[in-house]
């Protein structure tokens, strides 16, 4: 099973360290604790990107290989068991912490992600 977002790539042009509002650390410390410190970047906007900080887009991927397991709980079409299975799964990595792997990277900023994800 394959999700895929595009995300908009941050403006290289204008790029600069963003601090995080408290909203935003709030909706980090939900999703990852272990970000807490950690920081972003983001296009403060610029000529290059006409005024956006944002030029052009990146994919970001949620892959999970399929089990026998999670077969059978969409076989008997128990989505709370497949739930439970799918996080267990060694490869799987959910679509918004593979957002943040992008963000942390200064890719993309972290509001691009949590507007991917449909939060705040």
């Amino acid at each position: 099973v394959i999700a895929q977002r595009l995300v908009r790539r941050n403006c290289e042009k204008c790029l600069t360290t963003y601090e995080l509002t408290e909203a935003e650390r709030v909706w980090l410390s939900a999703v990852d604790p272990k970000l807490d410190h950690t920081t972003f970047k983001h296009g403060t906007g610029c000529t290059y990107c006409h005024q956006t900080g944002y030029l052009g887009r990146i994919p970001v991927f949620e892959i999970l290989p399929m089990t026998p397991e999670l077969i059978d709980a969409l076989r008997i079409d128990d989505i709370s068991q497949f739930i439970k299975l799918a996080k267990d799964v060694p490869l799987y990595r959910p679509l918004v912490l593979s957002a943040l792997d992008v963000a942390t990277a200064g890719i993309t900023s972290i509001q691009e992600v949590i507007r991917m994800a449909g939060e705040i």
